[in-house]
């Protein structure tokens, strides 16, 4: 019995489990690595106003949520 058929044996008997395990992992997958890129451009670029306008975006409202919500649901620690 190989790891596939396990995997598959379990989200058929667990549908919803594995629905929010996929999800997790999708947003493990875009989320971190979208802000690391954005940090990553923010910080190789001479411009100091990309920097001050990253660090808004980062304190708004929207973002703060959404990293919450994030963090609380899918586990994922943004920086």
């Amino acid at each position: 019995m190989d790891i596939s058929t396990i995997v598959l044996g379990f989200a058929q008997q667990n549908p919803n489990i594995a629905s929010l395990l996929i999800f997790m992992g999708i947003a493990r997958a875009v989320f971190k690595p979208l802000f690391a890129l954005a940090h990553a451009y923010v910080e190789a670029t001479e411009s100091p106003d990309d920097d001050v306008k990253l660090a808004e975006i980062e304190q708004s409202k929207f973002v703060k949520g959404l990293a919450f919500v994030l963090d609380y649901v899918a586990s994922v620690k943004l920086k």
